[in-house]
C-alpha cells in the first residue's frame, strides 16, 4: 500500500524567429527544464491486477534560460540574455491507475512538474505473484 520512488526529467524547449521577408533569423530562445522529485505512493485500492493510488513528491527543479538576439536586427547590446535558477519541484497525483502484472498500464490524473495527465505502460522485472512464486 505503500511505495517510495522518484522521477528524473528534462524537459526543453527550442523557438528561432524569422525576420518575414528575408528569412533571416533575428533571435532564438532555449529553455531547459531538469527536475529531480522524489514520491510517496499510497494505493487505496488493491485488486488482482488493478491498483489505484494516490501520490505527493516534492523535490528540486532548475531552470535555464537562453535567448540570443542577431546582431543585424538588434545592435545595441545587450544581444544575449541568460538566466538559471533552482526552486522546488511538486508534484500531486489525485488519482493513479495501474493495471496489469508483468506488463501493465498507467494513467494519472494530477498537478505540477510531472503534468495533468500521465499515461504510459511498463514492465515488471521482479513482479511477485501467486502464479510465479
Amino acid at each position: 500500500w505503500f511505495w517510495l520512488g522518484g522521477t528524473f526529467s528534462y524537459t526543453g524547449f527550442y523557438k528561432s524567429n524569422f525576420e518575414r521577408i528575408s528569412n533571416l533569423k533575428c533571435s532564438s530562445y532555449n529553455s531547459h527544464l531538469i527536475s529531480i522529485l522524489p514520491e510517496a505512493r499510497f494505493s487505496w485500492l488493491n485488486k488482482k491486477i488493478v491498483t489505484m493510488y494516490s501520490s505527493f513528491g516534492l523535490g528540486l527543479a532548475i531552470y535555464t534560460n537562453d535567448t540570443h538576439y542577431s546582431d543585424k536586427f538588434y545592435p545595441t547590446p545587450p544581444r544575449t540574455w541568460d538566466e538559471t535558477f533552482c526552486g522546488p519541484a511538486i508534484h500531486l497525483t489525485a488519482v493513479g491507475i495501474h493495471v496489469g502484472r508483468k506488463w501493465y498500464g498507467f494513467t494519472e490524473l494530477g498537478f505540477g512538474h510531472k503534468g495533468i495527465i500521465q499515461v504510459g505502460f511498463g514492465y515488471n522485472f521482479n513482479s511477485k505473484t501467486k502464479n510465479n512464486q
